[in-house]
């Protein structure tokens, strides 16, 4: 798997987990499968499409952990959700990104410096 892919995977998994990361109100909004649709910024050194790079899901569960879906991959991870921002945790990492939910997608926001990174997954049950 190249360098790209590794660096893909790893980004959805992070927004997966904090996604799934819920607690309060937030977590029945984001409980449930979500497709990754799209993910847009100047940080990337391709777009992502699943056409190039397969499908991705994430499986968000009330009791706070998740899983991501990548081919025949699975990667789990606990996440957690609170005014607007998203956690994942997984062994000794965290992701952190802001989110919001319009209609029946759930888009995620990372600002780095200058640039922002938005990916955004859509409903699927």
């Amino acid at each position: 798997m190249n360098t790209r892919k590794i660096a893909l995977i790893i980004f959805f998994v992070i927004m997966a987990t904090l996604l799934l990361t819920a607690c309060g109100d937030d977590k029945s909004e984001l409980t449930g499968k979500w497709e990754g649709v799209s993910v847009v910024g100047m940080m990337l050194v391709e777009p992502w499409s699943k056409e190039i790079h397969g499908e991705i899901y994430l499986e968000l569960f009330s009791d706070g952990i998740g899983a991501f879906l990548h081919g025949i991959s699975v990667i789990p991870f606990n996440w957690t959700a609170e005014r607007g921002r998203f956690m994942i945790t997984m062994d000794k990492a965290a992701y952190i990104w802001d989110y919001d939910i319009s209609n029946a997608d759930l888009e995620l926001t990372e600002q780095r410096g200058d640039d922002t990174l938005i990916s955004i997954f859509r409903r699927t049950d």
